[in-house]
Formats: structure tokens, sequence, C-alpha cells
């Protein structure tokens, strides 16, 4: 039986760089002081879940927030991660996926992303949340001090720039 799985697409930190205002130095320094992954030997590849982590972090810090809060802010909650949740929304946008032009057209891709995203990450306090309803998670007068980041914007800006996140390959099952 022949089936399908997603390959992701792997960028330089020049791409990365291109993509999310990150520098490679920046990401370079980030790294060192241990606020983004270190890679093994040779050189830096960022995939999709990557990229969603250093334009979190790059809009945070365009808003006042220092790089290693941000990456605090960042940490999974129980109700998800930003990057996580940027990345899901990505992958439901379409030109997310480049099929292989060989795969046969024969039935429509469907993908195991939840129907219902939080759209906003609110930044304020220890934690962010994320919600679908922004009013009501700022609360009725909406005079709340927070840092709100739209996902699906994000994902869509993401997607922009980079072009196809994930491949579609052939494998036999």
């Amino acid at each position: 039986m022949i089936s399908t799985h997603l390959e992701p697409v792997e960028y330089t930190a020049g791409e990365a760089a291109d993509i999310t205002g990150l520098t490679a130095v920046q990401q370079r320094n980030y790294r060192r002081h241990g606020l983004l992954p270190k890679f093994g030997r040779g050189w830096a590849r960022y995939t999709a879940p990557d990229l969603a982590d250093l334009l979190i972090m790059n809009q945070l810090s365009r808003r006042g927030v220092t790089p290693s809060s941000a990456k605090l802010a960042m940490k999974p909650t129980e109700s998800g991660s930003a990057a996580a949740l940027l990345t899901a929304w990505a992958l439901r946008l379409p030109g997310s996926v480049m099929s292989d032009p060989d795969l046969p057209r024969r039935r429509q891709k469907t993908f195991q992303v939840p129907k219902a995203l939080p759209r906003y990450a609110v930044f304020s306090g220890t934690e962010p949340r994320f919600v679908s309803n922004l009013h009501a998670a700022l609360g009725k007068d909406g005079n709340a001090v927070a840092i709100v980041l739209d996902l699906k914007a994000l994902a869509r800006r993401l997607l922009d720039l980079a072009g196809p996140l994930w491949l579609e390959l052939e494998g036999r099952a």
C-alpha cells in the first residue's frame, strides 16, 4: 500500500533571518545564551516550528520584551505553546504543503489539525493565554495591559515569506 507523509522544509540561518527578522548574529547570540537550542556540528537548520519560535521571539522583542523574558513567556503551558499554535495555523493555510508533482491526485488532502484553534496569544503576567475571543480575554473595558499576537496573521506572514513549510512525499506503508 502506498501512503504519503509530510517532510519539513529546512531553512538556513540566513533564510530564517529573512523570514523572521532575527539576524543570523542574533540567532547565534541567543543560542550562546541558551535562549535557542544549540545545533550539533555544522550549520543551523530551521523547520516550521523553529521559525515560529524565532518569529514570536522577534515580535515580543520588538514590543520591548527582553529576549530572556520572551523565551520564558514562550514556554509551553497546559493549553499549548504559541509556536505550536502558530505552526498549526500555518498548516491550515493553503500553500503550506507542497505536493510531489508525481503523486496521483486521487483524494482530497486532509491534515489532523484541531478545528477550533485559539487565534490570539495574550502575553501578560508570567504565562501566555491563548484565546479566540480577544474582547472577553481583555475584559469588558479593554484596558488590560498586555501584548497580543494574532497567531493566524503571523502564520500567514510566515507562509508568505517562507513559502511551503512541508513537502508531501510518497512512501510505502
